[in-house]
């Protein structure tokens, strides 16, 4: 098994936020990986860092002009989220 598929999940997305491109999301920063954590492991693991409010949902993108989109939302790391993952803990000790 990979390590990324062993590591424990939030400390992963938290870090891949913090190291990712700010208009990359997180899913699509670990999928570039060799053997990516399970998507439906990360969007739950997002939603889990949300609740810590280590991360906040934000706009991160302008509506397409031409086709009229919706803003898309893009959790970004809040101060306490920027300092956790600092930390040498799980999220949820820090």
């Amino acid at each position: 098994m990979a390590e990324m598929q062993r590591a424990e999940i939030h400390d992963l997305c938290l870090h891949a936020r913090l190291i990712a491109p700010p208009n990359m999301a997180v899913r699509d920063f670990l999928q570039m990986a060799s053997e990516p954590p399970f998507p439906h492991s990360i969007e739950k693991s997002m939603a889990f860092l949300e609740l810590l409010r280590v991360l906040c949902a934000e706009a991160t993108s302008q509506a397409d002009m031409s086709n009229r989109l919706p803003v898309e939302m893009e959790p970004q790391l809040t101060n306490l989220g920027k300092l956790i993952a600092q930390l040498p803990l799980e999220s949820q000790l820090g």
